[in-house]
């Protein structure tokens, strides 16, 4: 029969399925769900960042400054801005 380290679990699956890393029993356990967390921490930024584009302005601005402007008058402000609320 085949030993695998020291006898705890087998290690067929690689480090994920070891029941035994760095002698802590389950260590294969912790470092999968180590590595599911670092991962889960990499897409839920790249996600997030992607939203974010600095210097783009939102709508708001954009009607604020068309406004400013003169470009659009008080009452199409008013009715465009209700609009962007609702």
């Amino acid at each position: 029969m085949y030993r695998f380290g020291n006898g705890f679990g087998r290690s067929c699956l690689g480090w994920l399925g070891s029941w035994n890393v760095g002698g802590f029993p389950a260590g294969g356990i912790l470092m999968g769900l180590i590595f599911l967390a670092v991962i889960a921490a990499v897409v839920y930024l790249a996600v997030r960042k992607r939203d974010t584009f600095p210097g783009a302005a939102n709508a708001e601005d954009i009607l604020k400054k068309r406004y400013a402007r003169g470009e659009i008058s008080r009452e199409e402000f008013k009715d465009m801005l209700k609009e962007l609320r609702d």
